[in-house]
């Protein structure tokens, strides 16, 4: 069974609170996350930047945490994981760029440095954002 049929089947069914495509990979965060977020608690979900604005309309208390770096940074990694399924570094790097979603970002985290940094970073984020709605 392929990527595209195994999320269509479970979407089909309604197993997805809000899926997506990108770089011909399929993902979807499970329904169980609305529940979650009617109890009150805080989820942490790994999205793609194109779906904020259909995000903001679905959930009133999104918060948009843009984990970036320089571009050389971005390049370099990029170049160093080896993967070409995912486009060229250029139109990879293009593609970063059309989505600065700025206006869009409610936090932003520097993931140039140590990454022990840039995780307590958000970690701190997140811990300000659960007091706030505890």
């Amino acid at each position: 069974m392929g990527a595209a049929q195994k999320i269509n089947s479970p979407k089909r069914a309604g197993a997805f609170a809000f899926w997506w495509q990108a770089h011909d990979h399929h993902y979807g965060i499970p329904v169980s996350t609305n529940d979650d977020l009617h109890a009150g608690r805080c989820v942490v979900c790994n999205g793609s930047r194109a779906t904020v604005p259909s995000l903001r309309t679905r959930y009133a208390n999104l918060h948009v945490a843009l984990i970036t770096a320089p571009v050389g940074v971005l390049e370099e990694r990029i170049n160093g994981r080896g993967r070409t399924t995912d486009g060229s570094t250029a139109v990879r790097l293009a593609r970063n760029d059309k989505f600065k979603l700025l206006d869009s970002v409610d936090s932003m985290i520097d993931n140039s440095g140590m990454l022990a940094d840039a995780v307590e970073h958000f970690v701190t984020i997140i811990k300000a954002l659960t007091t706030k709605t505890a």
